[in-house]
């Protein structure tokens, strides 16, 4: 193996080794599928498919009168599965 070559094969091993040991000793405390319960989105709710390897979702739904129940409902199949959300506002802030 000519020097180069080995030169190459070192500093990725170091910068492999640096970057498995941050992630080892990293935890990730929260994931979900951007999206999965957003209007616009597909069906606007996935949260039935992503729950069982997620523990997050990003709720949207229109913010009228009629959006409410829709936020309500979305809200409340997260949480009956244990999961967190994150309410998605940058419809209503940002128009």
């Amino acid at each position: 193996m000519n020097l180069r070559i080995q030169l190459l094969f070192v500093i990725s091993l170091v910068s492999f080794t640096s970057i498995s040991s941050f992630a080892a000793t990293s935890e990730i405390k929260y994931f979900g599928y951007w999206g999965d319960a957003m209007a616009n989105t597909g069906t606007g709710n996935y949260i039935n498919d992503t729950a069982a390897v997620s523990n997050v979702h990003y709720i949207s739904a229109p913010l009228d009168q009629a959006g409410l129940d829709v936020w309500a409902q979305k809200i409340v199949q997260a949480k009956g599965k244990n999961n967190k959300v994150t309410l998605m506002l940058e419809g209503g802030l940002f128009d």
